[in-house]
């Protein structure tokens, strides 16, 4: 009965980038944009973590949104405006 509680974990989807910009800032500390697909459907991911010494990305935490053109503007005109 115990297991009937549990969840099922889904398979990952497979995710196709793109294209990525990445910007280093502080003690391998990085900021990554990135064009990404999965499933057909682009959307643009917005990450942040570090590098670690052997050169590998460790990711702390991101945030993904649909390519809408509406959307990049309202971003690029709000952090220009901070």
């Amino acid at each position: 009965m115990e297991g009937n509680f549990r969840k099922q974990r889904r398979e990952k989807p497979e995710y196709k980038t793109l294209s990525e910009e990445t910007y280093s800032y502080g003690n391998g500390n990085f900021i990554e944009v990135a064009r990404k697909e999965v499933d057909g459907n682009e959307f643009i991911s917005i990450s942040k973590g570090r590098t670690m010494p052997d050169g590998s990305k460790r990711y702390k935490g991101g945030i993904g949104f649909p390519d809408d053109a509406d959307l990049k503007a309202f971003l690029i005109q709000t952090l220009q405006q901070m």
